[in-house]
């Protein structure tokens, strides 16, 4: 592994645990402690980790210089398949006797799977011009 992938990948988790934890610290605000309803809470946590998320991706992790509007239809696009993956899953293993948070944790390791190969592949590969 170049020395490039392996700070794209450290830098990758280490904004993720980040993520992970904006997303967990607002919906234990919205879910607990307001007592919004458990989608609503996962729904608004994900607006704020996905804003952060998308920043430091792109200009931290991947360091694009690619087109900003593309990549974010795309950044968001690809979220909002992680958050209807999320919320399924999430609302699933809510009627499992299990608790809401440890849930809320086993759906974010695939979430954070998905969102890595999506952004990777996907969002912040810089597009080439093809010659005809």
């Amino acid at each position: 592994m170049r020395k490039a992938q392996i700070r794209e990948t450290l830098l990758y988790i280490w904004f993720g645990i980040c993520t992970t934890a904006i997303n967990f610290i607002v919906f234990y605000l919205c879910h607990v402690i307001l007592g919004i309803e458990l989608i609503a809470s996962n729904s608004i946590a994900w607006i704020f980790a996905v804003l952060f998320a998308f920043v430091t991706n792109r200009g931290i992790v991947f360091q694009s210089k690619g087109n900003l509007t593309r990549q974010a239809v795309s950044f968001f696009t690809s979220r909002v398949l992680s958050l209807l993956m999320e919320n399924v899953l999430l609302f699933l293993l809510s009627r499992m006797p299990i608790a809401i948070m440890l849930s809320k944790l086993f759906v974010s390791g695939a979430v954070l799977l998905f969102n890595y190969i999506a952004a990777k592949i996907f969002v912040f590969k810089e597009h080439k011009e093809m010659i005809v």
